[in-house]
C-alpha cells in the first residue's frame, strides 16, 4: 500500500503566496509614485538639508537685519532697533507666569549678565515677553526686578502688542511661535522657543544658543568676553538640538523651476 501523498499542490502554495506578496509590493510602490507625480506644483522653494560634522553648530541661512521695532521697556520709555544699533546684544523670549523653561533661561541670562559686568559692559541683554496680554509693564517689571536686582542699564525687559511681538520673533528672529489658545488657563505655559539669539552691531542675528543648555551659554559667554571669535553674518547661525546634540545642517533654498538644473550641476561636480 502506498501512503505517499501528492506534493504538487503543496509546492505550488508558496509560489502562489509569494506571487501575491510581490503584487502587493508593486501595487504599493505604484500608489506612492502616483501620489508624488500627481502632487500639485507650488511656488514654495525646495530646501536641501544635509548633516555632516556632528561637532559643528552652524546652519547656513541668508543673513538679514531684524525688522525695525519699538517696544515698551518696563522701567519706562521704549526700546527700538535703532537704540540697539552699534551694540552687541543678546535676546531671549520668556513670560513671567512660565513655570517650565523660562526660569532656567532667565537664570542663565542672569549669570551671563553678572559675568559680563566687568569684562563686556557694553553688551546689552534683552528679554522679550511672549505673553504681552498678561505681561504688562508693571507685571513684567516685577519679574525683571527679581533677576536684575536693580541693575537695569544693561538688561532690558520689553513688552508690546501681540502683533508686534510675533512679527519680531517669527518674521525677524525666525523662531517658532505655535498658535495659542486665547482661553488658556494662566497656569498653562505658552509654547515658545528656548533659544537665546546673539545679534551683532548691525542688527543681524549671528548665532542662536539654547538657554536651557549650560554648554551653549558657556560658549556664548566665551564669545562675548573675547575668548572665542565673534560670529560674522556669513550665512551661518550657531544652533544645537533640543537635547543638546550639536549638528551641522546646511540649508539651501532653490526655486522649483531651478531645482532640476541644480541637481544636474551637483551630479556633474560629483
Amino acid at each position: 500500500m502506498n501512503n505517499s501523498q501528492p506534493t504538487s499542490g503543496i509546492r505550488k502554495r508558496p509560489l502562489i503566496i509569494g506571487g501575491a506578496l510581490w503584487i502587493a509590493v508593486f501595487a504599493g510602490l505604484y500608489s506612492i509614485w502616483r501620489e508624488v507625480s500627481e502632487a500639485p506644483d507650488t511656488e514654495l522653494a525646495e530646501v536641501e538639508a544635509s548633516i555632516s560634522d556632528p561637532q559643528s553648530r552652524l546652519v547656513a541661512v541668508p543673513p538679514q537685519p531684524l525688522p525695525d521695532f519699538e517696544m515698551l521697556e518696563v522701567q519706562g520709555g521704549t526700546v527700538s532697533l535703532s537704540d540697539l544699533k552699534g551694540k552687541r546684544w543678546v535676546a531671549c523670549f520668556v513670560f513671567s507666569s512660565c513655570t517650565k523653561t523660562c526660569p532656567t533661561i532667565t537664570s542663565a541670562m542672569q549669570r551671563l549678565h553678572d559675568k559680563l559686568r566687568a569684562s563686556a559692559p557694553d553688551v546689552t541683554l534683552v528679554s522679550i515677553t511672549v505673553d504681552p496680554k498678561r505681561d504688562t509693564p508693571e507685571v513684567f517689571g516685577r519679574y525683571a526686578e527679581a533677576y536684575t536686582k536693580g541693575d537695569h542699564s544693561r538688561w532690558k525687559f520689553l513688552t508690546s502688542s501681540k502683533e508686534e511681538m510675533e512679527r519680531l520673533v517669527v518674521d525677524g528672529f525666525g523662531l517658532s511661535m505655535p498658535v495659542q489658545i486665547e482661553s488658556r488657563l494662566p497656569a498653562i505655559d505658552i509654547a515658545h522657543s528656548n533659544r537665546v539669539v546673539l545679534v551683532n552691531e548691525d542688527g543681524i542675528p549671528v548665532g542662536t544658543y539654547l538657554g536651557t543648555i549650560a554648554e551653549d551659554m558657556t560658549q556664548l559667554t566665551r564669545i562675548l568676553t573675547g575668548k572665542e571669535e565673534f560670529p560674522t553674518p556669513s550665512n551661518n547661525l550657531r544652533v544645537t538640538t533640543e537635547d543638546g546634540t550639536a549638528v551641522n545642517v546646511q540649508l539651501q533654498a532653490v526655486p522649483v523651476e531651478d531645482a532640476d538644473d541644480l541637481q544636474n550641476d551637483q551630479e556633474k561636480s560629483e
